[in-house]
Order: structure tokens, then C-alpha cells, then sequence
């Protein structure tokens, strides 16, 4: 399907799939492209919080795959890394790539996409909550990318088989939880 180039692109999410397609876009020369993300700082599900209402990674978690599979082929993790970098460092790569290949001014943190429906004319009418705010009729965009629900999910309605505690992967962050 052809694009025209001079329509709106809204990205949502800036987690490494949100700023890789960030990245992509405006390197195929898309130059009215917007990101959206609801958190404090790019990096997605790398960004470590304490937040039971946040998804984020362990407090303690390293990558399981190797640097030299894990990064980007146009852009390497450093070569001072371990082979299996701590979040912290995949953050910090994040937050590099972001920097490197000039995404920043095309990120919009703390907004969050609280709905998007597509209007008759075929552009999408986007409704934004900023830091909190709900603002309406922000944005008509030409094209959106949605990407995934970031470990919210419907639950299983209380049932168990288990008699021990169960807890949701998003209130395990620290390993105090667990420990105790």
C-alpha cells in the first residue's frame, strides 16, 4: 500500500519497537511523524518501576540473549558491554539510539493515546490525556501504529489452583516481593 509522504504519522509507544519504527520512518522520509507514550521516559518495558501499575522489567534483570544478537543492526551496543547487558544498560542503549538517530524532538512523554477512531474522511481522530489531562481533538492523524497492551490484561477472575500467593507479573518488579 503506498503512503502519501506528506501525511501525519502517530506512533504509540517509545519502547524499542515505537522508536525503531520512529526510526524507520522518518529515515524513508516520513517528516511529519509523532510519539506518544504515556511514561516519563523512553525505553518501554525497560524502564524499571516499582509501580505495580507500571510493566516494567526485574529489578535485578539481564538480557538473555547475547549484545551481539540483541542490538541493532545499524546501530551496535557498545563494545565495553558485557556480553549480557543489565537493564540498565539496555535503557541507557535505548536512550543512545534515540539520541543518535534524532528521534527526541519527536517524542511526546507523558501523553497518553486514550483513544483513536478512524473518521469517514480516512484520517484518525486521536483523543489525548496529557500529564493526566485529558485533552480532546489533539490530533487527526493520517496513519497510526499501535502497539501492544503492555502486560494489562483482563485477569483470570480470581480462580487459583494454586494455595500459595499469586501475583500478577507487574507487582514482581522488586525481588523484595518475592523474597519476603
Amino acid at each position: 500500500m503506498t503512503h502519501e509522504r506528506g501525511g501525519r504519522i502517530c506512533v504509540i509507544g517509545a519502547g524499542p519497537c515505537g522508536l525503531t519504527t520512529l526510526k524507520n520512518l522518518l529515515a524513508a522520509g516520513f517528516d511529519d511523524v509523532v510519539c506518544y507514550d504515556e511514561s516519563g521516559a523512553i525505553g518501554g518495558n525497560w524502564v524499571f518501576s516499582e509501580d505495580p501499575s507500571r510493566t516494567s522489567v526485574y529489578e535485578v534483570t539481564h538480557i538473555i540473549s547475547s549484545k551481539w544478537l540483541s542490538g541493532f543492526e545499524d546501530f551496535p551496543m557498545p563494545d565495553d558491554y558485557p556480553d549480557y547487558p543489565s537493564h540498565r544498560q539496555i535503557l541507557a542503549y535505548f536512550e543512545d539510539y534515540a539520541a543518535h538517530f534524532g528521534l527526541l524532538p519527536h517524542v511526546h512523554l507523558r501523553t497518553q493515546v486514550r483513544h483513536a477512531s478512524l473518521r469517514s474522511d480516512g484520517r484518525w481522530a486521536i483523543r489525548l490525556s496529557v500529564e493526566g489531562r485529558v485533552e480532546e481533538g489533539l490530533g487527526v492523524e493520517d496513519h497510526v501504529g499501535i502497539r501492544g497492551l503492555g502486560g494489562r490484561s483482563a485477569g483470570r477472575g480470581g480462580r487459583t489452583r494454586t494455595r500459595g500467593l499469586v501475583l500478577h507479573r507487574m507487582l514482581e518488579q522488586s525481588q523484595t516481593v518475592i523474597s519476603d
